[in-house]
């Protein structure tokens, strides 16, 4: 895939930009130029970017002139016609954004059901975030995970019934897959 910058979204950028700065860690890292924006088909809000831009969820962008701060739970590329058109930040709510962070931090204490039910706040807020709108159903799966994280071992196929949702949601997989790793490396 290429990421050349395609001519319509540098127009756009252009007259419509808005200057952001790209906190990560508490630390300036970048300025970026981007543009707010809302998926028609979902509604959730987003800050469309050029592709290849480096963020990442967990990063804050606040608006040079407003001081509007824009807080990252999700980041996406979007393709047309083959070629990467832009990246989605997906921006939510402080408090998303701080449950984000916390999940993402590195661990200092080894509760486990601390830790569990911080996985779970993270992948049910992700659910809420990815899949607004979409009216697939993802009740059941949740306490299939909770079981996982609370029990001794993981088995294969442990999740079968789930693939079709799983396989339509790259995003929920790479979530899932995500929070075992760190699950079992702990």
């Amino acid at each position: 895939m290429s990421t050349s910058i395609n001519p319509v979204l540098k127009t756009i950028m252009e007259l419509s930009g808005i200057k952001f700065s790209v906190n990560r860690n508490s630390e300036v890292i970048n300025e970026i130029v981007g543009l707010k924006n809302k998926d028609p088909n979902n509604g959730r809000k987003y800050i469309a970017l050029f592709p290849g831009v480096d963020i990442t969820p967990g990063d804050l962008l606040v608006d040079a002139k407003s001081r509007e701060e824009f807080f990252i739970i999700a980041t996406e590329h979007e393709y047309a016609d083959g070629q990467w058109f832009q990246e989605r930040a997906y921006y939510g709510t402080q408090e998303e954004y701080t449950e984000l962070c916390l999940l993402s931090a590195p661990a200092t204490e080894t509760d486990q059901p601390g830790l569990i039910i911080d996985y779970m706040s993270y992948l049910d807020s992700l659910i809420k975030i990815k899949s607004s709108g979409s009216g697939q159903d993802f009740s059941a799966l949740l306490p299939e995970v909770e079981k996982i994280l609370s029990g001794n071992e993981i088995s294969r196929g442990r999740l079968t019934e789930y693939s079709e949702l799983l396989r339509e949601n790259e995003w929920l997989t790479t979530a899932l897959g995500t929070i075992l790793v760190s699950w079992i490396s702990r």
